[in-house]
């Protein structure tokens, strides 16, 4: 997945372009582009009539133009399905339930494995209860942003490596969201000292991979 690259002087600039188009029938088609014009993401969004709710098609790519995922999510609950790709290799499936686990599938196999993570992308090592607990001691309601009776979700990215190392941390939604709102949340994301499970290939190895992670702020 690609995000926009954030620099430490300025929190809010990005590198990446965002075009919004509709199609014959009305629905939202946004292109992500780097600045050279490679198209990295696709997000078609509509009404899925046959099942009654908002949904997202996302597909994502790598710098070489090779699918990297495919994403089905239904946006009125949160739950999706993603297909995954390597070198044009479809690698496997996860299918988010209701229960917010995963149900993970691999070609060559009938088996559907139950696991609290997706393994195809990285997750925290632990119990996701450690970061919310780290959010709950750490997080603040920056006063600028109180101020200005500013709210909003705030998804920050990070990329992880091999060895389930933090290298790099985005933020996906500059664009509209309350600067003093993402330097909080970057504060208390290098805060965190948890550690992580890099996401896998078909074989099982490690590889590089992003996680996203939505902080919400909402004034009582």
């Amino acid at each position: 997945m690609y995000f926009y690259p954030i620099e430490e002087s300025d929190t809010a600039s990005y590198f990446y372009k965002s075009i919004t188009s509709e199609d014959k029938n009305g629905n939202a088609i946004e292109r992500v582009f780097t600045k050279s014009d490679q198209l990295v993401r696709i997000t078609r969004s509509s009404y899925n009539a046959e099942g009654r709710f908002n949904q997202e098609e996302t597909e994502n790519y790598n710098l070489s133009g090779e699918l990297i995922s495919q994403k089905t999510k239904n946006t009125d609950n949160g739950l999706f399905l993603a297909k995954y790709y390597d070198k044009g290799t479809y690698i496997g499936e996860a299918l988010l339930t209701v229960d917010r686990t995963y149900e993970i599938t691999k070609p060559g196999s009938s088996d559907v494995v139950t696991t609290e993570f997706n393994e195809f992308e990285p997750a925290p090592f632990t119990d996701k209860l450690i970061w919310q607990k780290h959010l709950m001691k750490n997080l603040s309601y920056p006063q600028e942003a109180r101020s200005k009776r500013a709210e909003g979700t705030v998804i920050v990215a990070l990329h992880i490596t091999e060895q389930g190392k933090l290298e790099k941390i985005e933020i996906v939604n500059p664009v509209g969201s309350e600067k003093s709102l993402i330097e909080e949340v970057l504060r208390v994301t290098k805060s965190y000292k948890g550690q992580f499970l890099p996401a896998r290939d078909l074989d099982g190895n490690p590889i590089k991979g992003w996680l996203t992670i939505p902080v919400r702020f909402k004034l009582s």
